[in-house]
């Protein structure tokens, strides 16, 4: 960007001095020394010193725009472009129309410095409007309006690259959210998958213990009755051995009453006449019948009755 403002200014302190060494511009003698020698220090840069001199000077002159307007060229120069902008605009209000002008197009440079790019062509465009022909004014419009294009297309072009960005971020957040998800989702289904295996464990514990349990109680009911049908097998043999054993006795009374009848048959086809038992008949009788109240089986020997005869006597018994 061409800046003219110093080479204006320049001029103008030049044309200041040279018009003070010839008419002091209505400044006294004081005051000229002092804008002399303020020149001096501006020249050699000394900006410090320059302002100094340049306010001491306002001390005789306290509205000068002159003063003003090189004060605040003196700040620019020190990029105080803040500053320097007060200064210039303090200048206007007694300035002629060439500081009017000169102030105006600084007041512009003052403003892009600071990034304030529209104020800064407002301000080209009040130097314009003083003066058409300020080339340099026409020409840092020009420049400020492509810096402007240029600057929103790069910020559109960022814009666009932070949108991308911010998708490229939000899609790998939502991948590695869905991720998150599809790990937390098959903990998820593990963990159930096991919490069924578990509760289908524990209800084939339950059901295996229960069936255990129903098994161990049909086996006792089933030994219950197994019991209870061999007692009353138990009870059936005993009273089929009772009644065997009544039986046996019963036969062999049978068969003593017929031994003793054949003994008697015997006696009386020997002897024509019936006899009475022998004692040792008769013990033998009662024994067998003693034999049969107690339910006892007895020695074959002892309960037959041997068919040896006996030698008459005339003693009965």
């Amino acid at each position: 960007m061409k800046e003219k403002v110093n080479n204006k200014s320049s001029i103008f302190l030049l044309v200041i001095t040279a018009l003070i060494s010839v008419a002091n511009l209505g400044f006294g003698p004081v005051t000229a020394s002092k804008v002399k020698k303020a020149n001096k220090d501006y020249k050699a840069e000394n900006y410090d010193e320059a302002i100094k001199k340049y306010t001491d000077a306002q001390i005789d002159n306290p509205e000068s725009p002159e003063l003003f307007f090189n004060i605040a060229d003196a700040l620019y120069k020190q990029r105080k472009y803040a500053e320097a902008e007060q200064m210039f605009e303090k200048s206007l209000p007694k300035a002629d129309i060439g500081i009017t002008e000169k102030a105006y197009y600084n007041i512009g440079d003052c403003k892009y410095k600071q990034g304030n790019l529209r104020e800064s062509i407002d301000y080209y465009k009040k130097a314009l409007e003083v003066n058409p022909n300020n080339e340099d004014a026409k020409y840092n419009i020009e420049f400020v309006e492509k810096k402007i294009k240029e600057m929103l297309s790069q910020s559109e072009k960022r814009q666009e690259e932070q949108k991308k960005e911010n998708q490229e971020e939000r899609g790998e957040q939502d991948k590695k959210q869905g991720e998150q998800g599809d790990q937390g989702q098959q903990e998820k289904s593990q963990s159930e998958t096991q919490g069924q295996e578990q509760q289908e464990q524990q209800e084939k514990t339950q059901n295996e213990t229960q069936g255990q349990q129903g098994q161990k109680k049909e086996d006792q009911g089933q030994q219950e009755k197994q019991d209870k049908k061999q007692g009353n097998q138990g009870e059936q043999g005993d009273q089929g051995q009772q009644e065997r054993t009544q039986q046996e006795t019963q036969g062999q009374k049978e068969k003593a009453q017929q031994e003793t009848q054949g003994l008697n048959q015997e006696n009386q086809g020997q002897q024509g006449e019936p006899r009475e038992m022998t004692k040792e008949e008769a013990e033998a009788l009662l024994r067998m019948m003693a034999d049969e109240e107690k339910g006892q089986k007895k020695p074959e020997d002892e309960r037959k009755i041997k068919s040896s005869r006996y030698p008459e006597t005339d003693k009965p018994w």
